[in-house]
């Protein structure tokens, strides 16, 4: 729905619906790993912060993936990755380029 309203509005301002799915960074977060992630957080590279949980609380079973929209408005390609896993260890993956990459899978 959001994407749906996002592309409205871009069609409204002058934009084209191609223009504006062009802007949009989709991402399939594939865990092959052996623990659940519990939050994923995904913020400009460079960013002093993290940005809210994409998982909303809602996990991500081993063998499971989610598609997530990482777009900020910003356009930028590059992000950092912070995963925390339910036995309370972290993973942070820095200057994932989201433009060329549309799939990431973690594994152990």
């Amino acid at each position: 729905m959001f994407r749906t309203i996002f592309v409205l509005l871009a069609m409204a301002a002058g934009g084209t619906a191609a223009q504006a799915r062009h802007m949009t960074h989709d991402l399939d977060l594939v865990n092959r790993s052996r623990a659940t992630v519990a939050s994923f957080f995904a913020s400009n590279t460079g960013a002093d912060h993290w940005d809210v949980d994409l998982l909303a609380r809602h996990g991500l079973q081993p063998n499971h993936f989610v598609q997530l929209d990482l777009d900020d408005q910003s356009g930028v390609c590059h992000y950092d990755f912070k995963m925390v896993l339910t036995d309370g260890s972290t993973v942070i993956r820095r200057n994932v380029n989201v433009c060329e990459r549309r799939i990431y899978t973690l594994t152990d």
